[in-house]
């Protein structure tokens, strides 16, 4: 196996998997114990080590329970947060995304972005964090509860935070709070109509004079999971698929019907009045008035736990796997951006010490059991971030889109090749902006793969034969292994 990492004394990668673990140039398998400060999960890690300090780069492993958008650059700029301190950002409208953890981990549940450089998070155990770089770096700010926060508003200097134990309210950047309410709260919402907060078990209070009274309305039996203000109309859905809306003067809600009883978790409103809500199942939903448009967002069936829509056309929404979906087409089509839920990765190669890829598999959520999407990586800054490069379709191989890739070789930074299930082999000459499938005239298990010049080539089989090329890939024969290999 031809391995390099050229003018790379201090930068090593490795890959955490189940059973192997590729640390620079070497594969080792049944590997002893990373370093003590090595805090990678176990499957779908990617971590790089600088020196001496290791850092996880990259984790696929987990839920997505908020996100929003920078907003003096919303369609470009979106942060997500989720389980263990998870945070995930792009500046490039999700073709690359940089992955860390926020200090101590906790699970963060709501996201309030108020700039480029200022954000607050909430999340379990009381947390209220607030970042001034980017998120780059957080810091902990004190709240007079340890009980688990799940809504975020921020306006200037106020705060509305709602939580386990109710709703709190701060008028000076969060350094000191009032309790505006004593019952679980769930979800939050706020205009010039008014504020209104959701509850755990089933009601909506009202309040229109900064929450010095309020009135309680009961809907539903379930949890109110969302709130939001279309106009002067207030939208609220829960457990169950149960959606209903308040119109302004009204003085009942009135129900509305998705035709489904999936759990929805949020609601986001649109510039044109309309509203679109996410939920169990991967379903989305596009709401007019009382008429309700259903699509399936998340093709993969996982529950989408929040929706930003930072444009016309632009639908972002995260939720389980950890997933990013996004649209530019209003929801007709939808495009899969962080990978979704790696199983394992397998190999990786930089060609110096900025250019690079991995290769793996990625978890399916569909009725194929045990069928895994082939998924590729890449970098361009030495790992700070990584973009999914798409593999094409086979219409000939229906199992095409459910093998993955074991094999990566790359011989510079135009020109790599990988190989996986099915006889697949994959070449890109532009740096992975495009990927060709060869033929190898073969349609058992490729593993190994290497390249030492763009023209000659080897991949290894189940079988213990060996797959060789003389013109880059173009055509293949098949040769038992041999001492010498040019």
């Amino acid at each position: 196996m031809r391995k390099m990492l050229v003018n790379r004394p201090l930068f090593l990668v490795a890959l955490v998997v189940v059973g192997m673990v590729m640390v620079g140039s070497t594969l080792a398998v049944g590997a002893g114990p990373l370093p003590d400060r090595l805090q990678a999960r176990p499957q779908g890690s990617l971590v790089t080590q600088p020196a001496t300090a290791w850092r996880e780069v990259w984790n696929s492993q987990g839920t997505f329970y908020a996100a929003d958008v920078v907003p003096t650059a919303a369609t470009t700029h979106l942060w997500a947060v989720g389980d263990a301190g998870r945070l995930l950002r792009t500046t490039d409208g999700g073709r690359t995304w940089r992955f860390s953890r926020v200090p101590g981990r906790p699970t963060l549940y709501a996201l309030d972005i108020v700039d480029a450089a200022r954000a607050f998070a909430v999340g379990e155990g009381g947390t209220l964090l607030t970042t001034t770089d980017g998120g780059d770096s957080w810091a902990p700010l004190d709240f007079p509860s340890t009980q688990t926060l799940r809504t975020l508003d921020v306006a200037g200097e106020a705060l509305w935070v709602g939580g386990d134990d109710g709703l709190w309210y701060s008028n000076d950047g969060g350094t000191t709070w009032q309790t505006l309410l004593t019952t679980l709260v769930r979800a939050w919402a706020r205009s010039s109509q008014g504020g209104a907060a959701g509850t755990a078990d089933g009601r909506v209070f009202l309040s229109t004079d900064g929450g010095a009274t309020w009135q309680s309305h009961a809907l539903s039996a379930g949890p109110i999971n969302a709130l939001a203000w279309a106009g002067d109309t207030l939208y609220a859905a829960g457990q169950g698929g149960f959606l209903a809306r308040l119109a302004a003067g009204a003085a009942t809600w009135t129900p509305i019907s998705t035709g489904r009883t999936d759990d929805i978790f949020a609601l986001a409103p649109a510039a044109d009045g309309s509203l679109w809500a996410v939920g169990y199942g991967g379903w989305a939903y596009h709401i007019v008035g009382s008429r309700v448009d259903t699509v399936r967002a998340n093709g993969e069936f996982r529950v989408l736990y929040d929706v930003v829509l930072p444009a016309a056309d632009v639908i972002w929404t995260v939720g389980d796997g950890p997933d990013v979906w996004r649209s530019d087409d209003r929801g007709q089509t939808w495009v899969l951006q962080n990978g979704g839920r790696l199983k394992n990765l397998y190999e990786v190669d930089f060609v110096d010490e900025l250019t690079g890829w991995a290769v793996g598999e990625r978890e399916r959520a569909e009725t194929y059991a045990g069928r895994n999407a082939g998924v590729v990586f890449h970098t361009t800054d030495g790992g700070e971030t990584w973009g999914i490069q798409p593999i094409p379709e086979d219409p000939a191989n229906a199992y095409d889109d459910y093998g993955w890739f074991w094999g990566l070789d790359c011989v510079d930074a135009q020109h790599c090749w990988i190989s996986g299930r099915y006889g697949r082999v994959y070449h890109t000459s532009d740096g992975g902006q495009t990927w060709e499938r060869q033929r190898t005239g073969v349609s058992g298990w490729l593993y190994e793969i290497t390249f030492p010049s763009t023209r000659w080539g080897y991949v290894g089989r189940t079988n213990g034969n060996i797959l060789r090329t003389t013109d880059g890939g173009k055509t293949w024969t098949q040769t038992p292994p041999a001492i010498g290999m040019p």
